[in-house]
């Protein structure tokens, strides 16, 4: 069974799934400016409902909230906005990468314990027993790693392996743009993650398809999860496009996922460009990746066969 913020389902329930998306998001340490801005929970739901019922009207039926436990994760609010919307949501157990993540707490526990552990025992609790008091269940494990693997990115790459390993959950991963993504995938599997259980992600970032054929042939499977995102020195859907076309022209279309990576509200004190409800991404972000990505791959040869095993079947045997 599938752990949902709602309840348990089967795999063959997930529907057309996206991987890798935020109905909200906290910087790391933004709690701590908390006095100079404020997101309430009404705010954040209502926009959640929005983008939901959005992803409905789009086919979809399942969506993977990737925020971390120190990025702002509120697996009680994700379920307000299941339940009002309809949608499946999985949330997940996870810390973000070293550099910008809350793990001071943990590089102080290593002076006296052995964080590795204790990091795989919250993994594991909040897969098998919840998240806190709330009853909600993680459904996967999220592993993220710094443009370059630091050691306390280690702690948390072997931890979340081990999870895996006792739990049977699927673990999806956040890279620098596929940088040193090989490397994190040998990691986990070097440590127990069952290679069809590892998604390695962002690796849209790294247009090189034998590097990602590298994983592939590990057997595990590579997200290209930033659809839409083209600002800020990303490559262009387009590249994107590409390099889908190569992953399936090879036969790796089984091993490979899309989405967005994108983020409904984010939970901080406004930028000057930006405001917290409306930073990064509009409501109607969501929208690209079936609205144009989808439509842009058909037309350039990418079947509806292809997408559907991408989109509801791979996500069925990830979960499987």
């Amino acid at each position: 069974m599938i752990n949902t913020v709602t309840g348990p389902i089967k795999p063959e329930q997930l529907g057309k799934t996206r991987m890798h998306e935020h109905f909200f998001y906290e910087w790391p340490g933004a709690t701590g400016d908390a006095t100079m801005w404020e997101v309430s929970r009404e705010t954040v739901v209502a926009r959640g409902v929005v983008v939901a019922k959005l992803l409905l009207e789009q086919g979809f039926k399942t969506v993977i909230d990737a925020t971390t436990n120190d990025a702002g994760r509120n697996p009680e609010w994700l379920k307000e906005i299941s339940e009002k919307s309809g949608l499946q949501i999985i949330c997940c157990t996870g810390y973000y990468f070293d550099r910008s993540s809350g793990l001071g707490y943990w590089k102080h526990r290593s002076i006296f314990t052995d964080v590795v552990k204790e990091i795989e025992e919250l993994f594991t609790t909040e897969v098998e027993k919840g998240i806190g008091k709330t009853g909600i269940k993680a459904g996967v494990i999220k592993v993220c790693i710094s443009n370059h693997i630091t050691n306390a990115d280690g702690w948390f790459a072997t931890a979340g392996a081990k999870s895996q390993k006792a739990t049977g959950v699927p673990l999806i991963s956040h890279t620098q743009n596929g940088s040193e993504a090989l490397e994190l995938a040998g990691r986990l599997l070097g440590n127990g993650a069952a290679p069809a259980k590892v998604v390695i992600g962002h690796m849209c970032g790294q247009p090189d398809a034998a590097y990602h054929e590298q994983i592939l042939k590990l057997g595990a499977s590579v997200a290209l999860d930033r659809v839409g995102i083209t600002k800020w020195g990303f490559p262009s859907d387009e590249q994107r496009l590409e390099l889908l076309q190569k992953l399936l022209a090879g036969g790796w279309g089984g091993q490979v996922f899309l989405s967005q990576d994108a983020t409904g509200v984010n939970m901080a004190r406004p930028l000057p460009h930006k405001s917290p409800a409306d930073a990064p991404y509009t409501a109607d972000h969501f929208a690209i990746l079936q609205g144009e990505f989808v439509p842009a791959a058909l037309a350039a040869g990418v079947t509806q066969a292809q997408i559907d095993q991408i989109l509801v079947e791979n996500p069925a045997r990830l979960f499987a």
